[in-house]
C-alpha cells in the first residue's frame, strides 16, 4: 500500500500516472523511508520542517538566555540533536528509473 493504493492493482493498469505521482512525492514525505534513507540515515524519519524549526527555537532561547546572563563565553550551539544530511555521490530521482524505484518500492 502507498498513500492508501494498493500498488500492485495499479502496476498493470495501463494509465500509472497516479502511481509515478505517488512515487515521485516519496522524497518529501517525512515519515518516507525513501526520503529518510536518501537523505543518509534513518534518524531524518519523521523530521519534518516544523522539528528543525522548533529545535533551532530552542538552540537560540538558550543562546539568548546564556548572552544576557552576561556570559562573555556564550556561545550559540546545537542543545536539540538533530539528524546530518550524509553527502551523495549521486543524485536520484525517480524518472531516472521507473522500474528501479518500482522495484525497491516494492522489494
Amino acid at each position: 500500500m502507498l498513500y492508501g493504493v494498493d500498488v500492485d492493482e495499479w502496476v498493470w493498469r495501463p494509465d500509472v500516472r497516479l502511481l509515478v505521482g505517488l512515487i515521485e512525492r516519496l522524497p518529501y514525505e517525512p515519515r518516507s523511508m525513501y526520503r529518510a534513507r536518501s537523505l543518509g540515515d534513518d534518524a531524518w524519519f519523521g523530521w519534518t520542517t516544523e522539528a528543525a524549526l522548533l529545535a533551532e527555537m530552542v538552540d537560540m532561547q538558550a543562546f539568548a538566555a546564556a548572552a544576557a546572563a552576561v556570559n562573555k563565553k556564550a556561545r550559540h550551539k546545537r542543545i536539540v540533536s538533530r539528524p546530518e544530511v550524509k553527502k551523495q555521490t549521486r543524485v536520484v530521482t525517480t524518472r531516472d528509473d521507473v522500474g528501479a524505484a518500482l522495484d525497491a518500492l516494492l522489494g
